[in-house]
């Protein structure tokens, strides 16, 4: 018997079968914080709100903190980012790229130990730029001071000019913590 009274149907979402987490920024200066958001979606494509999940982090550090929605890591690199939810076969990673943030500390040395150098050997300074983290910082821009004259020759290399004692202060150029 056909009925010219409309009926209700109301729809819900079978279980999930597909994750697919979003981070607020893809590209981040160690120690930021991002928010992580998960979808879950049934295998007709109905998102699921509200289904449990996990975020996970590929590869895990040392140095990521998860709290709810909020990830932070301080080890620079190159991160995925899923959500996990019990059931779901299909799981899409969002990527995040941390970043040294700005230099903290610096490690200076010359690459060869001798006791005595000549006027004129070339002497070369081994500088190490770490941020807040520990976190090298590829290519600092550096500067040389010295209380004697030393002639550049050339990035961090340098020619003693006089005989006697040097002492070199080896700084970063752009702004530190």
């Amino acid at each position: 018997c056909l009925s010219d009274t409309p009926q209700s149907v109301e729809i819900h979402p079978g279980a999930p079968s597909r994750t697919v987490a979003r981070v607020s920024e893809n590209s981040v200066g160690a120690g930021a914080t991002v928010q992580v958001g998960c979808e879950m979606f049934d295998a007709y494509d109905n998102e699921v709100p509200g289904a449990p999940s996990e975020v996970v982090v590929d590869p895990a550090t040392s140095g990521l903190t998860i709290q709810d929605e909020e990830l932070t890591v301080a080890l620079a690199g190159e991160y995925l980012i899923s959500c996990l939810t019990p059931g779901a076969t299909d799981v899409f990673a969002d990527a995040l790229e941390v970043t040294a943030g700005p230099p903290a500390a610096i490690s200076a040395s010359l690459t060869t130990r001798r006791r005595v150098y000549r006027r004129d050997d070339v002497l070369e300074i081994l500088a190490v730029v770490t941020d807040e983290h520990g976190n090298i910082i590829d290519n600092p821009e550096l500067s040389l001071a010295s209380t004697r004259l030393l002639r550049p020759f050339g990035g961090t290399r340098f020619r003693p000019v006089d005989e006697g004692n040097y002492a070199v202060t080896v700084t970063v150029a752009r702004p530190t913590v």
